[in-house]
């Protein structure tokens, strides 16, 4: 019987990260071929092992309900629906609604939607959708009924508190977008990015983003990365976000499979060598903690808010003979260090809460004035991942990025030279010239140079210069090792290239 139903299987569509509301576990007819797809299934797939179940024998539904809050059967028009909440587009009316003892009442109406240039406000309870009496529906029910193809005309009858007769609407379904996406360039590079949940497209748009945001004129000097309230989406989203930030080949996360490794996901992009704040809330889960935990882990981001939610399992949809889909848990993931997501969430760095404004106060955003002033203090002392200079050339490179210099990197006396403003400043630090003293300060420390000398100064402290500061054509010029060497870089010198590279 497994064997026959294989086939099933590979009709995964995609693995999904996503906190929702709990479906009913079972409550459709159907036929015997469907339950023996049901029952191989769980058999082959599930991510724990059922050993007090008889997955060929015991009944289905008890079967279904023995499986964890996340793995449900969904018929082919609830599938539809979580898969537009999944994408945070669709066609409709712009209305958020909820099952009140009245019926269905509006709870929320999107600017600039359908709904809201008809006149539609909160509070409004449904009546008939295109003639069909809906006051018997709940919430689950109603929504594919307002849900449809873009450039379709509905006529939605309702009632309101004060009005005498109910109100008739008739309206024309659009592209309506929950997905939330901001992308926003301070004009001193700092990038804030806002998503509420991971679509497909999540990936791409931001890659996109920082590209243009890199290449601006005022450049990208760090990240905000908001996803509180985001409960989830695509597997693929959520990695292609955290691979475009992390260097290639870094470790993004860990898969598991009844407790055995199955998969450890890597970077496969160059990254972007900034430093990121991530904002996060108790309604951060699922993919959104995965961006976190394969950021933090790797020490890229520091995580602000409240502690997440706590899904760290991931789910397959498999298509059944009957049309209708399987959402099963298939699999759990950690961090990159093994951190575990399921059941406890993660903790952030700095605890900030999002304190609730009294009725008639003005809004403010806690989290996100910490988030930014603590991304603008990171940029500060922040250093870059990898630094290569290039013998005889006018260029370095901050991880694959080139960057002109005004003037080469030289050999002298035996020692690999970079121009010291420029090269410091790559680093981060600041050099000014005083009383015939060269004095880098950064990183909480200062360093002392004299012209001429062989000895400098850390911090007060004397130490031994391979040879004095070149100082050439009006250019001061600086052992790149000793630079290196005293930010605790390794440095890396390549005899075919006639190359030096820093690197953390």
């Amino acid at each position: 019987m497994i064997k026959k139903y294989n086939k099933y299987i590979a009709l995964a569509l995609s693995a999904l990260m996503l906190f929702a509301g709990v479906l009913p576990v079972f409550a459709a007819e159907i036929d015997q071929e469907t339950e023996a797809a049901i029952r191989a299934i769980v058999q082959n797939e599930y991510y724990l092992t059922l050993e007090e179940m008889d997955l060929a024998e015991d009944d289905l539904e008890d079967i279904l309900a023995a499986l964890d809050q996340y793995s449900v059967y969904l018929t082919r028009e609830e599938y539809q629906t979580f898969d537009s909440n999944v994408e945070g587009t669709f066609g409709g009316l712009g209305v958020s609604v909820t099952t009140t003892e009245d019926g269905v009442s509006v709870t929320g109406v999107i600017p600039e939607t359908p709904a809201e240039l008809a006149g539609m406000k909160i509070g409004d309870i449904f009546v008939t959708v295109d003639g069909q009496d809906v006051r018997d529906l709940v919430q689950k029910d109603l929504i594919p009924i307002l849900r449809g193809e873009v450039g379709s005309s509905v006529v939605v009858e309702m009632e309101r508190v004060g009005e005498e007769e109910t109100l008739v609407f008739v309206l024309t379904r659009a592209i309506i977008d929950i997905s939330g996406k901001i992308a926003v360039l301070s004009e001193d590079g700092v990038a804030y990015f806002k998503v509420n949940t991971f679509g497909s497209d999540v990936g791409s748009w931001f890659m996109k983003h920082l590209i243009e945001m890199r290449e601006s004129e005022q450049g990208l000097s760090g990240i905000v990365l908001d996803v509180r309230d985001n409960a989830g989406g695509r597997l693929s989203a959520a990695l292609s976000m955290a691979s475009t930030i992390m260097d290639k080949e870094t470790y993004l996360t860990k898969i598991y499979k009844q407790e055995q490794l199955i998969h450890n996901y890597r970077s496969t992009t160059p990254g972007v060598d900034v430093p990121v704040v991530i904002l996060g809330n108790a309604n951060s889960a699922s993919a959104s903690e995965l961006v976190i935990v394969a950021l933090t882990d790797n020490d890229r981001a520091v995580l602000v808010g409240e502690n997440t939610y706590g899904k760290g399992v991931i789910q397959t949809i498999f298509n059944l003979p009957n049309g209708d889909v399987l959402k099963l848990t298939t699999s759990e993931y950690k961090g990159p260090m093994d951190t575990p997501i399921q059941g406890v969430g993660l903790v952030p760095d700095h605890v900030i809460e999002d304190i609730p404004e009294e009725v008639g106060e003005e809004v403010v955003d806690e989290q996100f004035i910490f988030a930014m002033e603590l991304i603008r203090e990171e940029i500060k002392y922040y250093l870059p991942s990898e630094l290569t200079f290039v013998l005889n050339e006018p260029e370095a490179f901050l991880g694959l990025r080139g960057v002109a210099l005004s003037t080469e990197s030289r050999m002298h006396q035996g020692s690999f030279v970079v121009p010291l403003r420029e090269s410091c400043g790559l680093l981060n630090l600041s050099v000014r010239f005083e009383n015939g003293k060269v004095i880098v300060n950064g990183q909480d420390s200062e360093l002392v140079f004299i012209p001429g000398q062989t000895s400098a100064w850390i911090d007060g402290m004397e130490v031994e210069l391979p040879q004095p500061l070149l100082i050439q054509n009006g250019r001061t010029y600086l052992p790149v090792r000793f630079l290196g060497e005293q930010l605790g870089y390794h440095i890396y010198y390549d005899a075919t290239t006639q190359e030096v590279t820093l690197s953390r």
